[in-house]
Parts: structure tokens; sequence; C-alpha cells
């Protein structure tokens, strides 16, 4: 009886396991337990890893709560056509701007490269800028 309730328990993980959703829950949950765990010793300050590991907490608990809605009817089609819109934003216009993004990199790094310290480090916040100002025409 033992033996079955073991195979059965491991027939329910492999089960569990074989859905894609349930990694993002899987991630949720550890990044929780993560940020409520006191790790450093200051108790009130949280340090960097601390609020980027909350960070991602709350964006996977946003996209779990989006999957979750895909089952209520009221709802269920707006989520869907979010997921599919996101998908082909990822996957095509992002995908395109990538090229152009690199190819102007280079360029400039050609041209500017020799004049000073303004291409010695490369910042996130301005390659989303140029995203950003390339799909809508807002700076």
């Amino acid at each position: 009886n033992f033996k079955v309730t073991i195979l059965m328990s491991l027939i329910g993980l492999i089960t569990y396991l074989k859905n894609p959703e349930n990694y993002l829950e899987i991630l949720l949950y550890s990044c929780s337990l993560a940020l409520s765990l006191k790790v450093t010793e200051a108790k009130s300050v949280k340090s960097t890893w601390e609020w980027r590991t909350g960070t991602f907490a709350v964006l996977a608990g946003f996209i779990n709560l989006l999957i979750f809605g895909q089952l209520a009817p009221c709802i269920g089609i707006y989520v869907v056509m979010f997921f599919t819109i996101a998908r082909t934003f990822v996957t095509k216009i992002l995908l395109m701007f990538a090229f152009f993004i690199a190819a102007f990199l280079l360029v400039f790094h050609m041209l500017l490269g020799d004049t000073g310290s303004v291409f010695k480090k490369l910042n996130i916040d301005s390659l989303f800028k140029v995203l950003i100002g390339g799909t809508t025409g807002v700076e």
C-alpha cells in the first residue's frame, strides 16, 4: 500500500511538471519564500537582491493571476488577446528591432569609440529608451 502511494505521488509530480504554467508558480513561491526569510543582518533594510527577488515575485504573481484569469468567462478572451499580442511583440517586433539596435550600436561605437568614455559602459536604460522611442515615437 505504501509503494502504491509513493508511485501515485511520483506520477502526480511528473504530471504537475509537464505543465509549463506550473514552473511560473514554482518560481513565484520560491521567490516569495526567499523574500520572506530574514537572511541579512538588518531587519528593516532590504538588500539589493531582496528587492529584485520581491520585484520578480510581484511580476510572477501578476502573470499567474492573468493565467488564472483565462478561466473566467468575462475576461478570459481579453487575457488571451493580451498574451497573443505580447507573444507577437516579443517574437517579431523585438527581434526586428534587435538587429537595428545592434547595427546602430556598432556604427556609433566605430565612429565615436575613441572620443571618450561615452561608450565604455552599456546602460540598459538607454536600450529601453531606444526600443520605446522606436515603437511609439515618444522619448
